[in-house]
């Protein structure tokens, strides 16, 4: 092996493992989507209200 092949493997194997796990986080990053923001602005406040769903408010 020389030494360019080397360093390129021993890179890739990081970024491969870190690309797979977010890959797996989609389904999460799908039920924190559903998550219901409303904001409130009058000339003297600034609200925010979140609605969220029974899975997260449950622990999921």
């Amino acid at each position: 092996m020389t030494k360019t092949s080397v360093s390129i493997a021993a890179l890739s194997a990081p970024l491969a493992t870190f690309a797979g796990a977010v890959w797996a986080d989609d389904a999460n990053w799908a039920l924190l989507d559903q998550i219901e923001v409303e904001e409130i602005i009058t000339d003297t406040s600034y609200e925010v209200r979140k609605v969220f769903r029974s899975a997260i408010e449950n622990g999921v």
